[in-house]
């Protein structure tokens, strides 16, 4: 007999339409402090794993992909540093894209694109930056596909520093880097893109809406009010959201669920800083902690 679960994994396969996962991983950490001269960030630990292989768990379960969907990411700055981190932490389906020029955003999608034959849509996400939202489990199955690029969009404070996206008639117009409203959407570092919609751009670009005529493209926004959203990508806000993450999943037993694979358990007995395992580290570290106030080197 049948179960209903089974009967569930073959309809979401049927509608499925996101044929890969490509995690952008190739930057240079620049405002990771010292510790980027050590490890790249995507190599740097996320509690109990490497923050690639991390988030790539993360997405998997977050969308409730296919887990023989195809995951791939960019790499340049240490990539052999990050190749054997991740071969550590079984990780090896990971299908790396070494980019010997460092491509940015926008030319590393393109050489996605074009090294890998990949078409179809792409679920992309900056490895970095974990976004969880009420319906993301269910997201796929209702999803109007009348999109080339789908924006996931957050509402933010303008304390928080956050660029502004700017819509109009649901479609991109810009950016602004000085937003004048107190409230306002921010791009979370998620989008959903048809590759087939795209150019053939290669090259280094800043950003991946801008590598084609935003007229002839359609970008959407998909807004979200409330959610949990845990950014890495600054060495204040990666050693921040790490406490953030252990206090939040206390009382919120989804995301507890959702990164039941960190053993958080373990993380949480050690009180306000946090030791991370000599196997993250190279042999030109002796350790690596962090508490509320940054990360701390034993060099």
């Amino acid at each position: 007999m049948i179960s209903i679960l089974n009967l569930k994994k073959t309809f979401l396969r049927f509608i499925m339409k996101i044929n890969s996962v490509f995690y952008l991983s190739a930057g240079l950490g620049t405002r990771m402090g010292e510790v980027r001269n050590y490890m790249p960030k995507p190599a740097m630990p996320f509690f109990s794993l490497p923050i690639l292989l991390a988030h790539d768990k993360f997405i998997k379960q977050v969308y409730s992909l296919d887990s023989q969907i195809p995951s791939f990411y960019n790499s340049h700055y240490k990539a052999e540093f990050l190749r054997n981190t991740l071969e550590k932490f079984d990780g090896k389906h990971l299908i790396e894209i070494y980019e010997e020029q460092l491509l940015n955003v926008g030319g590393g999608v393109f050489n996605f694109q074009k090294k890998q034959k990949q078409n179809g849509f792409v679920l992309m996400s900056n490895s970095d930056q974990f976004l969880f939202f009420n319906n993301s489990r269910s997201f796929f199955e209702t999803l109007n596909w009348d999109f080339d690029i789908l924006m996931f969009c957050i509402r933010v404070n303008k304390s928080q520093g956050y660029n502004e996206v700017v819509f109009e008639n649901d479609q991109l117009k810009g950016v602004n880097i000085r937003p004048g409203n107190q409230l306002y959407y921010t791009y979370a570092g998620t989008s959903v893109i048809n590759l087939d919609s795209l150019p053939s751009k290669i090259g280094p670009q800043k950003y991946f809406y801008d590598l084609a005529d935003r007229e002839k493209l359609r970008i959407r926004g998909y807004f979200i009010d409330d959610y949990e959203y845990f950014d890495f990508g600054k060495a204040d806000l990666y050693a921040e959201n790490h406490f953030s993450l252990l206090e939040k999943t206390e009382n919120n037993q989804d995301l507890k669920k959702i990164f039941n694979f960190l053993n958080l358990e373990e993380f949480k007995n050690q009180g306000d800083t946090i030791n991370f395992s000599p196997e993250f580290l190279p042999n030109t570290l002796k350790g690596m902690s962090i508490d509320k106030k940054g990360i701390n080197l034993v060099l």
